[in-house]
């Protein structure tokens, strides 16, 4: 049986080939976007908006005319392992599915994750499809065991934490958070 071979396909990007017995070898990628020089606690949605207004906002790829969404990597403690984008969408939608949320939470072994994304219009009350794919990952988070912590959605100098909006609004289904 052959090892796993490891190779890095560019300086931000992480790339693992796999052999198995008889089989061709399967490319595994996530780009890692950044990570923190020193441990960063991440424990409100007040320093998720700054870390998002400080650090995303200066990247080559950041449209502020654009939604995007990338996750937080969490350890135990809520310090911030890396972070990573997940998609870029239009001015008004921001599309993700589940295994783009969780590869690269699984690849910086995450205790947990956050997910941030941004509201071009400047309203950082969450959507429909926002509250939608909050409960999605929030489903799929109890499956693999990586908690989501939160969902925070950013809009310039405000925020709006869906953990907040679930634990508060008597209408909506309630979802069980990791403390």
């Amino acid at each position: 049986m052959k090892s796993a071979v490891a190779s890095v396909a560019k300086p931000k990007a992480q790339a693992k080939t796999l052999f198995a017995d008889h089989r061709a070898p399967v490319q595994i990628r996530a780009q890692r976007i950044g990570e923190p020089g020193a441990p960063l606690e991440i424990s409100a949605p007040e320093m998720v908006k700054d870390f998002w207004n400080n650090v995303v906002t200066k990247t080559d790829w950041y449209d502020p005319e654009k939604e995007a969404m990338i996750v937080l990597s969490l350890s135990k403690r809520l310090e911030m392992k890396a972070w990573h984008l997940v998609s870029v969408g239009t001015q008004d939608e921001c599309i993700c599915h589940p295994r783009d949320v969780f590869r690269p939470a699984i690849l910086a072994a995450a205790n947990r994750i956050i997910m941030v994304h941004n509201h071009p219009s400047g309203n950082p009350s969450p959507s429909r499809l926002d509250i939608e794919l909050t409960r999605n990952i929030h489903e799929n988070a109890r499956m693999l065991r990586i908690p989501l912590y939160d969902h925070v959605v950013v809009a310039g100098d405000t925020c709006y934490s869906l953990r907040w909006f679930f634990e508060n609004s008597p209408d909506i289904r309630q979802l069980k958070w990791v403390v």
